[in-house]
């Protein structure tokens, strides 16, 4: 089946049937609970990341989530707001943020849907963009997280350039 770029427009809108078709091209198992969320897990390169998907009819708005697989216990709170923090004043577009109630890591996102359209490519995108920078920076969460590194240390040995070639 060739991959659909054209916008989904009809007048039962919701961008989760795009999200669907997204998800099953991937050949993602899916759990639609109901007509507002969509959760999947996907593979990343040093985990698997937990996507959620929920459609608000009222705001017009797809709210999109990509949870780390990596727990935040009380003690490394204040440690990972500050590492979120030096991460987001990189990001263009989406951002970090922690679920404190839970205690994860996820990238975050919103997209308006005026006009009763989303684009398939726009969900791919959104996806894409989502897993790379959650692979981009998963390492530094695990150093504070799992080894103890401070912030600073963290993003120094998670994002060392390497030089030369092999």
């Amino acid at each position: 089946m060739a991959a659909r770029s054209e916008q989904v427009d009809n007048c039962a809108f919701n961008p989760l049937d795009a999200v669907e078709e997204v998800l099953s091209l991937e050949n993602w198992d899916f759990a639609r609970p109901s007509d507002e969320e969509i959760a999947v897990q996907a593979p990343g390169l040093w985990c698997d990341f937990s996507l959620f998907f929920s459609w608000s009819e009222e705001l017009r708005v797809l709210n999109f989530s990509c949870a780390l697989d990596l727990h935040v216990n009380p003690e490394s709170m204040q440690s990972v707001f500050e590492l979120v923090a030096k991460f987001n004043a990189r990001l263009w577009i989406g951002h970090f943020s922690i679920w404190i109630d839970e205690g994860f890591v996820m990238f975050k996102h919103t997209v308006r849907c005026d006009g009763g359209r989303i684009d398939i490519e726009q969900i791919r995108y959104l996806v894409g963009l989502a897993r790379s920078e959650c692979d981009r920076y998963y390492p530094a969460f695990r150093f504070l997280l799992l080894d103890g590194k401070l912030p600073d240390d963290a993003i120094a040995l998670s994002l060392l350039e390497t030089e030369g070639r092999a």
